[in-house]
């Protein structure tokens, strides 16, 4: 079996179950044809079990029926996991639970996630968009990293020690703004699970 992932989503909205379904069949079945495997990148989308999520889950997991290949999901994404408010804390860590037990739900070997550490980035105004996060002023200075750094390495720790008790499967820490690999380096070291990857 090839080490190759194809990604299931590509659908122009989350509400059009018809086009998520025919773009999923078609890329199942190139999948099979070519013996590769498959990555669900649908639930990076928070809203995405809010519009009809549940009847498309249901709807992969029948067509799914004798897929041979590796099957990945890629959870939601940029969730503030690490926010100073706590139900923004509280509600990050539902949806990261929610994705777990969809990778569950589907069988999944591993479920990818996001780092979501945002570096410095030169902007040339606090609070302004870059990409699809906010960067915060505070860690644009150099002499705030080495503490932020260190506090964000804490955190994850604690957090992914934590999700790996409901986690069905693998976790895979996927780079997004990390500064360095010994980022997530000092993270594996800390959590000291084999079932979380980069």
């Amino acid at each position: 079996m090839s080490k190759i992932f194809i990604y299931t989503w590509n659908a122009d909205s989350i509400e059009d179950k018809e086009e998520i379904g025919s773009s999923f069949a078609a890329r199942l079945e190139y999948a099979k044809e070519h013996r590769y495997n498959l990555e669900f990148t649908n639930f990076i989308s928070p809203d995405f079990l809010d519009v009809n999520g549940q009847e498309i889950l249901k709807d992969f997991q029948q067509k799914l029926h004798g897929f041979k290949g590796a099957i990945s999901t890629h959870g939601t994404c940029l969730d503030p996991v690490h926010s100073k408010d706590k139900k923004a804390r509280e509600t990050a860590k539902q949806m990261i639970f929610q994705s777990l037990e969809i990778g569950r739900e589907l069988k999944a070997e591993g479920v990818v996630f996001h780092g979501n550490f945002f570096q410095s980035i030169p902007v040339p105004a606090a609070g302004v968009k870059t990409g699809n996060s906010i960067i915060d002023p505070l860690i644009r200075g150099e002499h705030y990293k080495p503490s932020w750094i260190a506090s964000w390495i804490e955190r994850d720790a604690s957090f992914w020690s934590e999700a790996l008790e409901k986690a069905p499967s693998i976790v895979m820490l996927e780079n997004t703004f990390e500064l360095t690999p010994e980022m997530f380096r000092a993270v594996l070291d800390k959590v000291n699970s084999s079932r979380l990857k980069i």
